[in-house]
């Protein structure tokens, strides 16, 4: 999950679309009398999206589950929220939600867009609180893992640090070249890594999309390439209270189906197999992003686990491209 993917609407634009989608796709009025997950999957819906509607639903109160029988029940009816205008990339997703439940649902009828919309690009947000959770990086080498349009390494290079961007190397070849303490590193990070020791590893809502397998792997990857003192951080949204983490679990599973949304103690588990010792997490009030700075504790055992088990599990190879500096 690269930073630029996720843009935050106004949440009454997710109402909108997911009770469009509840609607057309028959889950609202399966409802009614109350019906059991199990059974629904039975019926046609998709159970990897379904689990994550659910808990989104139940979250704003129109959906309960009896403890009893473990049904879920239609509680509250949402009030009609007006729809938002977006960029053309999520509304393709968010507006195929219907069919993504059930392939049986229903054309939409009577959504209508506002010329209005309040669009909050996330990673601006993000790029700049990790800044601040950072500290002084000045001189300081770091790694910013799953870089996407870069804007979270480009913020962190202009506070002084020396950032190496690292992604699939299609992606790599588009950086913006003008910042001398910036390289480009294109690569499967599953397969090989960037050489030398950093100061620092980003991993800003990059894990979304991994097994946690391969998140272990990627953790063990990073130990061997931080400095001694050196920071692993982990930053994004994490499985918590409040309706942004359950939005983000959604989002991440109409981009990448096996995708998911951990939790807090799922990183600290992950990190200390890896051999690492992991701080108090830090919240941003304000955009609800999370951030879990994790360091070395000491050298993780050679367990084999270099072996390739890549995000294509192998079966893609994507060829090394190191793309040179920057300034360069």
């Amino acid at each position: 999950m690269n930073p630029g993917d996720w843009a935050l609407l106004s949440e009454s634009f997710y109402e909108a679309m997911v009770w469009s989608a509840a609607e057309r796709s028959g889950l609202w009025a399966r409802l009614r009398n109350g019906c059991a997950e199990e059974v629904l999957i039975l019926e046609g819906f998709d159970g990897v999206i379904l689990e994550a509607t659910l808990r989104l639903m139940a979250w704003w109160g129109w959906i309960r589950r009896d403890p009893a029988s473990g049904l879920w029940y239609q509680h509250a009816k949402p009030a009609n929220a007006p729809l938002a205008r977006l960029a053309a990339s999520q509304a393709k997703d968010w507006a195929s939600l219907g069919e993504r439940l059930h392939p049986g649902a229903k054309e939409p009828s009577d959504l209508a867009w506002e010329d209005q919309a309040r669009l909050r690009d996330r990673s601006y947000e993000l790029a700049h609180w990790i800044c601040t959770v950072l500290g002084d990086v000045q001189g300081q080498r770091w790694l910013d893992v799953g870089a996407g349009p870069g804007v979270v390494g480009q913020t962190l290079s202009r506070s002084g640090a020396y950032v190496t961007l690292a992604d699939r190397p299609l992606i790599a070849k588009q950086w913006n070249r003008l910042d001398p303490h910036l390289e480009a590193w294109g690569g499967d990070v599953f397969q090989t890594f960037p050489e030398g020791l950093f100061d620092g590893i980003l991993l800003a809502r990059f894990i979304e999309s991994f097994s946690p397998q391969q998140v272990g792997q990627l953790f063990e990857r990073c130990h061997r390439h931080l400095a001694p003192k050196g920071r692993l951080v982990v930053a994004g949204y994490f499985d918590g209270p409040g309706s942004g983490p359950r939005l983000f679990d959604l989002h991440v599973k109409l981009e990448r189906r096996l995708g998911r949304v951990y939790s807090m103690t799922d990183i600290e588990r992950l990190g200390h197999l890896a051999n690492f010792r992991s701080g108090e997490p830090i919240t941003d009030p304000v955009s609800g992003y999370s951030a879990l700075i994790l360091t070395v504790a000491s050298q993780p055992p050679d367990n084999g686990s270099d072996e390739p088990n890549g995000p294509y599990g192998g079966d893609e190879r994507e060829k090394l491209t190191h793309l040179r500096s920057v300034g360069g």
